[in-house]
């Protein structure tokens, strides 16, 4: 996987300095790609122009409107089905002619669930972006704080970037990383058993032998590994550049500590003995490839473009 990010990154890299462009060529690009704000989801350190709006959708799970408040500062609101919405204030300046930096946050929280149940999530994050609209990559980093299993606090780190193919094509790239522990409380159901190591058992009112059990809470605390990657390849309208269609797979990988704990219930088996049931409990090792969809359409005057 490092290997991979290191070749991808290169890749990349290599023709943002290894092309001089003309400023007539500069301006060209940036009238062609409008969508260099986003990559498939995550956030480039271009901004959305004052007066611009940006709708988005990703596999039309989440759907989210960015609206460009000044020249530098953006803020985006958005739903991601079922039950999640979300905002993205950004804010993003110049560093140089081939570089840009960002700061911003997307802060999301379940909706129609009581507060005791309520699920949130916050990055805080910082992008640097090397490049022109047409081709570039972004390395941010931030601290990911969320709710589930337990409060906790964990470092994200993320790569993106956009390769321009032919005059309406780009290959769109990005990944997630994170690490930090998660903690999961369970319960677990055991035989009651005499000194000598025998089932305790009852008769039930309906005369049935069964098994005593007793159970008891308990938890499981360790490390999870969490990454989840978008390639994608984005076809921009020849005659209305303001609209985008982009194709790809998206990849998610979940690792971590976990332990196998046997259930003992009261009910007979029918073999002669009572019956029990096998169980992962803690993090759940998942790596799952899906087709990825993501739909762009700008609104606005295009005008303010000239400007940036």
């Amino acid at each position: 996987m490092k290997k991979l990010i290191l070749l991808l990154s290169l890749a990349v890299s290599f023709p943002l300095f290894a092309q001089e462009e003309t400023d007539s060529v500069e301006n060209n690009m940036k009238h062609l790609n409008l969508h260099a704000t986003r990559y498939a989801f995550s956030p480039s350190a271009y901004p959305v122009p004052r007066g611009m709006v940006y709708y988005q959708t990703f596999d039309f799970i989440t759907h989210d409107i960015q609206v460009g408040v000044t020249d530098n500062f953006s803020m985006g609101v958005g739903y991601g089905l079922p039950l999640f919405a979300y905002v993205t204030p950004k804010y993003s300046f110049e560093l140089g002619k081939k570089s840009r930096l960002a700061i911003g946050d997307i802060a999301t929280s379940s909706m129609f669930l009581s507060a005791e149940n309520a699920i949130r999530a916050n990055i805080a994050y910082g992008a640097l972006t090397l490049g022109t609209p047409a081709t570039n990559i972004t390395f941010g980093a931030g601290l990911l704080s969320h709710n589930i299993g337990g409060k906790s606090n964990m470092p994200i780190a993320n790569i993106g970037a956009m390769q321009q193919v032919s005059k309406n094509i780009y290959m769109v790239f990005e990944l997630w990383g994170t690490k930090g522990n998660y903690t999961e409380t369970y319960t677990k159901s055991t035989w009651m058993r005499d000194g000598a190591g025998n089932i305790l058992t009852e008769t039930n009112p309906w005369g049935t032998v069964v098994a005593k059990t007793t159970t008891k809470e308990e938890s499981i605390t360790g490390p999870i590994n969490m990454v989840f990657g978008n390639l994608q390849f984005r076809f921009i309208g020849s005659r209305v550049n303001t609209s985008s269609w982009s194709f790809g797979l998206s990849c998610y990988s979940q690792s971590g500590k976990n332990a196998t704990i046997t259930n003992e219930y009261s009910y007979s088996d029918y073999q002669g003995g009572f019956s029990s049931s096998q169980e992962t409990v803690g993090v759940k090792n998942r790596f799952v490839v899906l087709p990825s969809i993501t739909f762009v359409k700008k609104f606005g005057d295009l005008s303010v473009l000239d400007n940036m």
